[in-house]
């Protein structure tokens, strides 16, 4: 009996449309070079029911959810307090205001701002959705290899998404594209290497700009993929679970951003970070003791 339901052909467990998928599940790796996203063969979707690849056992999803729920939301929680903490006491090392009055904020704000005006007004929509996918499966790619992966091919599409077809699998490759802003970094990049030609000053705001334009797209689409589509990477591995981790490593590469901008120092942060984290310890001993 077939099942006409409408299935995703990059993976047997999402519903379409899907947006920025990275593997194909394949057989054999080496098949991969027979793969069609709209003609997949037969023999490739033969997976027994406890084998099939991303599927996770009940035990595991459970195990997953508590370790999100117990560990890392108040874990994102308390890293969030100490950063409104830490960037509401800060005092700036070269400029005597305020961290929001810096010009740094001002011009990584002002780029920010631009990007959303863009999305706002809709404005070349089909060309940001491109991008994303590009740099979205370039992640997955480079994630691939670092991890020792094999890449057999990939697709990208402003209407059907993505996909990178691969051998290889782990919540590294999965989740990066949500917590590596791809474009951002080749922003910078290209910045830092202009700056071996001419003097960083000279287009330091235009840095910063670019870097808040890049910044907000990133996390635009980002949550436009979570929200939108049924995206296999988060399911695969549990939702709850996955969101927390995507939430808590775009919190750590933002402070860690800011940090190397000077903007906040290590020791500051860490101070904030410590105070808060003592802080919860004492109301959740209070609250238990509450509770006997």
């Amino acid at each position: 009996m077939i099942n006409k339901s409408p299935r995703s052909n990059l993976h047997p467990h999402a519903q379409q449309p899907e947006f920025g998928d990275w593997r194909a599940d394949l057989a054999r790796p080496e098949e991969a070079e027979h793969y069609r996203p709209q003609a997949l063969p037969a023999h490739m979707k033969r997976f027994p029911q406890d084998t099939e690849p991303g599927k996770l056992s009940l035990f595991s999803r459970l195990l997953r959810m508590l370790i999100g729920l117990c560990l890392l939301l108040p874990l994102n929680a308390i890293i969030v307090y100490a950063f409104i903490h830490c960037i509401g006491h800060s005092a700036a090392d070269t400029e005597n205001v305020r961290f929001w009055l810096r010009t740094p904020i001002w011009f990584t704000l002002i780029g920010g701002g631009l990007y959303l005006v863009i999305a706002i007004m809709g404005m070349n929509r089909r060309a940001s959705m491109y991008v994303y996918v590009l740099g979205h499966e370039l992640t997955h790619a480079i994630a691939i290899l670092l991890c020792g992966g094999k890449i057999k091919g990939m697709k990208v599409s402003a209407t059907e998404g993505g996909y990178v077809l691969t051998n290889k699998s782990n919540l590294f490759i999965a989740l990066s594209p949500y917590f590596i802003p791809f474009w951002m970094l080749v922003w910078m990049l290209v910045i830092w290497g202009m700056h071996a030609i001419s003097p960083f000053e000279h287009y330091l705001a235009w840095f910063y700009a670019g870097f808040g334009f890049w910044l907000v797209y990133h996390l635009f689409w980002t949550a436009y993929s979570i929200v939108q589509e049924r995206q296999p990477d988060l399911f695969d591995n549990g939702l709850i679970f996955s969101l927390l981790i995507i939430i808590l490593l775009n919190l750590l590469l933002l402070i860690g951003i800011l940090m190397i901008f000077g903007l906040i120092t290590p020791a500051a942060y860490g101070e904030s970070l410590w105070q808060c984290t003592t802080g919860a310890y004492t109301l959740l001993k209070a609250w238990i003791l509450h509770m006997q």
